[in-house]
């Protein structure tokens, strides 16, 4: 009787163990620079995203000003303050319409998306300085159990997540859902959930 099932992407049909696999600095600002500040600002988050930034920033030196008024953007990135300065890190859905993305950022983020990465933007005061690839995998199990639900009948089985589409469409290529739904806020995963529940239910 069961129709259609909905997952999460992160951690439920990938690993959940991303890791930083491009390290991209802008504007004068060196790799470990950028990766120093990263990981200070992302050292207040536990999104898994957070924790690959952090363990690629293992053994660099700390920096030695605090960072303050952490403020995490649910299903977006987190902002903070840092030597009087406002820093950001998130999707670049965080920094659309503010200018700062320019033809070249956008381009080469779109090569790395393609490739099934997500893109962190990094920005201090009012310029960016880098971008952060990173890269989950799917679970080794995640395609026989899809096709499983398939040939017992789930006719539907729908991906949602938070990342961006071509990211989404990789993953759920690999693993052989149905369907997937991206750019997602939590409040919208909800709404999709209910969405499919009103849709299947009779």
């Amino acid at each position: 009787r069961l129709r259609t099932l909905a997952f999460d992407k992160t951690g439920t049909l990938t690993r959940g163990l991303p890791v930083v696999t491009d390290v991209f600095p802008l504007n004068g600002v060196s790799g470990d620079e950028l990766l120093r500040l990263a990981a200070a600002v992302e050292s207040r988050s536990g999104h898994p995203l957070a924790r690959a930034i952090l363990q690629r920033a293992e053994g660099l030196p700390p920096l030695a000003e605090p960072v303050q008024e952490v403020t995490l953007i649910g299903g977006q990135g987190v902002t903070a303050r840092l030597n009087g300065n406002t820093v950001r890190i998130g999707i670049r859905r965080m920094f659309a319409g503010d200018g700062l993305l320019t033809s070249t950022v956008e381009a080469q983020a779109a090569d790395l998306e393609s490739a099934g990465k997500t893109v962190m933007l990094v920005q201090s005061g009012d310029q960016l300085i880098g971008l952060l690839a990173v890269a989950d995998q799917p679970r080794p199990a995640a395609q026989g159990v899809i096709a499983r639900l398939h040939a017992l009948g789930v006719r539907d089985t729908v991906m949602l997540t938070g990342d961006n589409a071509r990211v989404a469409a990789a993953v759920s290529d690999a693993v052989g859902v149905s369907a997937c739904q991206a750019n997602l806020l939590p409040a919208d995963k909800v709404t999709a959930v209910r969405a499919l529940l009103d849709q299947h239910e009779h």
